[in-house]
């Protein structure tokens, strides 16, 4: 839990004082990392590898723009 906020992360679910969030597949991700290190700056690099494979070409910046 943080705030008025609970994560399911094993199913990948979002809930707001027990109301469940709709949410997309690269913001959950970005929530996710964020969750699992409380306090620490992530960086722009460790986002474009964890959203996206090595091999994928999208315009990083404008793609990491709209899930946030």
């Amino acid at each position: 839990m943080f705030g008025l906020f609970e994560v399911d992360l094993a199913a990948r679910k979002l809930y707001r004082c027990g109301f469940l969030i709709h949410i997309h597949d690269k913001p959950f991700q970005i929530l996710a990392l964020l969750l699992a290190k409380p306090g620490e700056v992530v960086t722009r690099e460790k986002l474009q590898k964890v959203l996206w494979l090595r091999d994928t070409f999208v315009d990083f910046d404008e793609g990491l723009s709209t899930a946030i």
